[in-house]
């Protein structure tokens, strides 16, 4: 570059500017000129050039299919001197030195122009090495320029109204770039709405008092921009500019103020709030807000009761100069799990925290005396009248400043093979005032398995979920979690299959004020749901799960199935055995035939169990229930099967589930009825349906006849002193019925 062409354009620039200004079309040579004044001061010394921004900036209508004409990249002067762009992409970034008495020509860049349409040329930094060189390609249509900005703030949101010179084609964006200025980078957004050459922005809600700069820019639709990054970075890649005469126009977040008997503004989700009296979120209701002052001298109380509770989702900061209570409700006596929402864990609580125990997953042991002064940490609270948390149902709360953040730190003691059902435990809580959406929280990399599990103190029993698990009828409609939602100050139990694993959570992202969120955009999952009850205390069952999805296999499958927690309390435990292990929660690619061991266990041996088959989702399915004790099938879609435990002394499952997905139609349903027997230890006593029996007939398996006896009701009692496997048989008008029984 000669020094006469550098003056030339520096000039050139200077006379122009007032000119370009105002009008931005420029016709200089037979050529479209866009010289933005406020970037270009010109060039100053060799192959150097300065500006306020230390940036310059070129937009022309190209006239033919070549660079020559572009003034900051090439010069006509034989010496080829010019900007090395080899291998910049259209709308693309580069770093760039000046080349002078370059003789390699002028085929410099990956692509080469076309004629009648417009570019943009960036050129960032001073000096002549290591530019930052952006090549925007605009398209067939000239870029539209800024006219006016209008800014409406509110304590949810800013709302900033663009006005252009007309509207934008489909090769421009315009895009707001904002920061908080407690952070050094800046963000992007895109217009929200927008009406002829009005574009509408809205810029996310800050914490209450922040301080927001804002600037306005247009680019190529091809350019793609990335967020956190410096206000260079976004000028480097703009093709106009519109700002506050060279610096970033600017607002403070406004908030809402509760004086005790309304919010200063209209109140909307989201606000910034400010509490300068006490307030309650009552049961049953919830306060979604941005960010929390609480003043001094004040108490904001979420409250609860035995009928629901309350909940406050904070999507900001949260500033604590009063008091903040919540409360959660335990509707029994027993074992409770139980988690804090605040920063500072039980540190401050209406229970006595010294008599909470954790569980260490580290040692795979109870810990009597935790310290309960951390969030996050699930623990076990006793409602008893002596040595209890507290001693009787009731509410129980927990004061300080709720949590808006927190990591789960998680441990894995193998008290069993790796991967095993016994391996890996973690008892943690919801950590937040809001309930806490496990679905949202990401797994992917991790070595957490996706079931969760919470102990029920009122049924003794564990409930479950999974995803893709549809909820039983009736009685047990309670054994599985309708939702991955989990309730304020909840404990609940992952699993783990290897050491270090930690959560990245934040109350904003992953809690939920929603009542009954909706979790699933496709076809419901076939569930096959196996309910076990005891015919003896209908109150004592269990329930567990074969769910339908392609290319899975009888083993556990860590984000589809849920291990087997033993019951208390006289309940049984059903379970699909694999290897050894127990699986409450099966997923099984049921497309074909396929036989899946089941087993039972029970304090009791002599009650009699009823099992029974209910289904969910769209396919139909034949399934068989093999009794090996009495060699005996069962169609379990006709009738449930009964049947008392004992006498199984095989290493081996003592049920089989034969399953294939059915695929006839039309056939005529066989009567449907359920009879079985069971022995008290005195009596055999055989329950049946008198209007379709009339006799039963008792035989060993070696075929000799021991007694006939009449059905004198829906129970026959008979004392029978023998103990084996016997064979009854009920014999009616039309119809008989055998089947097998086991007395011990």
């Amino acid at each position: 570059m000669n020094y006469s062409k550098q003056h030339h354009f520096y000039m050139y620039g200077k006379i122009l500017l007032f000119v370009l200004l105002i009008l931005p079309f420029q016709s200089i040579n037979g050529q479209t000129y866009y010289l933005q004044g406020d970037w270009i001061d010109g060039w100053s010394s060799s192959y150097q050039f300065t500006s306020g921004r230390g940036d310059v900036k070129q937009v022309q209508r190209q006239t033919q299919a070549s660079w020559t004409s572009w003034d900051f990249l090439i010069q006509a002067d034989g010496a080829y001197n010019r900007w090395d762009l080899n291998g910049i992409a259209w709308n693309g970034v580069m770093t760039s030195t000046f080349l002078a008495n370059y003789t390699g020509g002028n085929s410099y860049t990956g692509s080469t122009p076309v004629a009648n349409a417009y570019y943009c040329v960036n050129i960032a930094n001073t000096g002549y090495s290591n530019q930052d060189v952006a090549l925007i390609r605009i398209g067939t249509t000239a870029p539209q320029t800024f006219s006016s900005q209008t800014l409406t703030t509110s304590p949810s949101n800013a709302s900033v109204d663009v006005t252009m010179g007309g509207s934008l084609s489909s090769e421009e964006k315009i895009y707001i770039i904002y920061r908080n200025t407690s952070s050094s980078n800046w963000k992007k957004i895109e217009h929200s709405s927008s009406s002829g050459s009005t574009y509408t922005f809205s810029i996310p809600r800050q914490d209450q008092g922040s301080t927001v700069e804002y600037f306005v820019i247009s680019t190529s639709s091809s350019m793609s921009l990335v967020d956190d990054q410096s206000e260079a970075y976004y000028n480097l890649r703009s093709i106009e500019h519109l700002d506050n005469s060279g610096s970033a126009y600017s607002y403070t977040q406004p908030t809402n103020t509760w004086d005790g008997t309304s919010w200063s503004s209209t109140f909307s989700s989201g606000d910034n709030v400010s509490f300068g009296a006490d307030y309650t979120v009552s049961a049953g209701s919830s306060l979604e807000v941005g960010s929390i002052e609480v003043s001094s001298g004040y108490t904001l109380t979420i409250d609860a009761s035995s009928s629901g509770y309350g909940q406050l989702k904070a999507s900001g900061t949260i500033t604590n100069n009063g008091t903040i209570i919540q409360k959660q409700y335990v509707s029994s006596t027993g074992h409770h799990g139980v988690s804090s929402s605040m920063s500072g864990g039980f540190g401050t609580t209406s229970g006595t925290s010294s008599e909470l125990y954790s569980y260490d997953a580290s040692t795979g042991a109870y810990d009597m005396t935790p310290s309960t002064s951390s969030a996050g940490i699930g623990y076990f609270a006793p409602v008893q009248s002596s040595n209890g948390f507290i001693s009787s149902a009731g509410t129980f709360s927990v004061t300080g400043t709720p949590n808006t953040n927190h990591t789960y730190t998680l441990g894995y003691a193998a008290n069993q093979a790796s991967g095993g059902s016994g391996s890996g435990w973690n008892l943690i809580g919801n950590p937040y005032s809001a309930s806490l959406d496990w679905s949202s929280i990401d797994l992917t990399g991790k070595s957490i398995n996706n079931a969760i599990y919470v102990w029920d103190p009122v049924d003794e029993a564990y409930d479950y979920y999974v995803s893709g698990v549809s909820a039983p009828t009736g009685t047990y409609a309670g054994s599985s979690i309708a939702n991955p939602v989990i309730a304020p100050m909840q404990a609940f139990w992952i699993q783990t299959t290897a050491s270090n694993q930690s959560l990245a959570t934040s109350m904003s992202e992953h809690s939920t004020v929603s009542s009954s969120p909706t979790f699933y955009k496709t076809s419901q999952i076939d569930n096959l749901i196996f309910v076990l009850q005891d015919l003896n205390d209908v109150t004592k069952g269990d329930v567990m799960w074969l769910k339908n999805i392609p290319g899975t296999t009888n083993g556990f499958e860590p984000t589809e199935d849920a291990w087997k927690l033993t019951n208390q309390g006289g309940n049984p435990s059903i379970y699909t055995e694999h290897m050894g292990e127990k699986i409450a929660i099966n997923a099984i690619d049921l497309s074909s035939t396929i036989s899946v061991p089941m087993d039972i266990d029970a304090e009791n041996s002599r009650a009699v169990y009823q099992l029974s088959l209910q289904t969910s989702g769209d396919a139909s399915y034949e399934v068989m229930l093999e009794d090996k004790l009495f060699n005996t099938l069962t169609d379990l879609h006709q009738q449930s099967y009964s049947f008392q435990l004992g006498n199984w002394n095989s290493s081996d499952s003592r049920f089989v589930l034969h399953i294939n997905q059915a695929t006839q139609v039309g056939i005529e349903e066989v009567d449907s009825f359920d009879a079985y027997a069971y022995h008290d230890g005195e009596s055999l006593h055989i329950v049946s349906d008198k209007e379709i029996f009339y006799m039963a007939s008792i035989t060993s398996v070696s075929g000799q006849k021991l007694m006939d006896t009449p059905i004198t009701g829906e129970r026959t009692s008979i004392e029978f002193h023998h103990n084996g496997v016997y064979i009854i048989t009920l014999i009616g008008q039309e119809k008989a019925y055998t089947f097998k029984t086991l007395i011990h």
